[in-house]
């Protein structure tokens, strides 16, 4: 089945034969306004009608007899697209939202909200949509996350139209994170007057992020190992190296602890690679920020001070950043250790003699 659309507004729908296409059913004032856009579903029984008017109107072929209407957008409608897996209806518009409509019930199943005026979309497979909008971007969407999985430059300008070459490999079941398939293209058209080809690297990127995954754990299960086992310098390598400010905060406190002297061991802090030293730092200026986490803080600065002169440190791109905050907090500490002070040796003054 096929079907059109014109300006004033009527909606022909066409059985196309060897011998041509034949118009079947006509429909005329199928809405307010103008009619933007159509859609035929894959089994060809359904055909969506997105218009100028803000809605999106359904119409069973081949008699082209109204099954309901789908409101929700705030501007005109550019286009709809029936998914090839799921009874779902996807539809975008000027408003910046791209809508996914549940066609069992006609209910907005998940809005999608954008940054520009949306002009065009296709499904990747059942959980993901891609659209161009206003600004030229190429925008994949997570449908289950209701937010962009990933965004890409290409037109100078806007970007008019979106068309799959039919050739990606098929998707995967819709609880699979990799439902986009692999390998498909797809390409755009834009008011630069290019033409841009693009291949769907979904299934890359989810493999990239599972090996990721695996491997994060792999290393926390180390981590934890190393706590067990009490290697606590190869422990605190690990946590900095895994990024996790809080567990090196704790293994920093249990390695000043068990020094007997209140310090971190200063060889200990250069058998770290410079990047983990770096890192130690940019933790450290957060922990200092705190009078409960200051004392690890002024711990590990002093054994970076030990290890790396002042200009050395100063060449690291996150010192000048933090060595502001650095000092102030730094100054607060020492006044309060001072006020301390004073007040202890006041104590024993009182505690020696109770007369004064």
């Amino acid at each position: 089945m096929a079907a059109s659309a014109c300006e004033t507004p009527v909606i022909k729908a066409f059985r196309v034969t060897d011998s041509g296409p034949t118009v079947v059913a006509m429909v005329t004032r199928p809405h307010e306004k103008a009619v933007n856009c159509l859609a035929v579903s894959p089994n060809d029984t359904l055909l969506a009608a997105g218009s100028r008017d803000k809605s999106v109107s359904l119409w069973s072929l081949p008699k082209l007899r109204p099954i309901g209407r789908l409101s929700g957008h705030k501007r005109g409608v550019w286009s709809v697209k029936f998914s090839r897996h799921q009874q779902l209806l996807a539809s975008v518009s000027a408003d910046c939202c791209a809508r996914v409509w549940d066609l069992r019930d006609l209910s907005c199943h998940r809005c999608l909200q954008g940054d520009h005026p949306l002009y065009d979309l296709d499904w990747l497979g059942s959980q993901h949509l891609v659209t161009v909008d206003q600004s030229g971007l190429v925008r994949v969407w997570s449908v289950r996350d209701r937010a962009p999985v990933a965004t890409r430059e290409g037109h100078n300008g806007r970007a008019w139209c979106i068309a799959s070459l039919g050739d990606a490999a098929p998707a995967a079941d819709a609880t699979d994170e990799g439902t986009s398939g692999s390998g498909g293209h797809w390409l755009t058209g834009g008011e630069d007057g290019r033409l841009l080809l693009w291949r769907d690297a979904t299934a890359e990127a989810v493999a990239e992020r599972a090996e990721a995954r695996a491997d994060a754990l792999a290393r926390e299960q180390r981590l934890q190992n190393l706590l067990g086992s009490g290697r606590l310098a190869e422990a605190l390598a690990l946590a900095l190296s895994l990024a996790q400010p809080s567990r090196a905060r704790g293994i920093v406190a249990d390695l000043v602890a068990a020094s007997g002297c209140g310090r971190l061991d200063p060889e200990l802090v250069r058998g770290l690679d410079e990047p983990l030293q770096q890192r130690l730092l940019e933790f450290s200026a957060g922990w200092n920020s705190n009078s409960r986490t200051c004392h690890e803080a002024q711990c590990a600065l002093h054994a970076l001070l030990l290890v790396r002169t002042p200009q050395q440190l100063l060449a690291w791109p996150s010192v000048r950043r933090h060595l502001p905050a650095l000092l102030a907090f730094t100054e607060r500490h020492e006044r309060r250790a001072q006020q301390l002070a004073a007040c202890r040796h006041l104590i024993r003054l009182l505690a020696a003699d109770p007369a004064a």
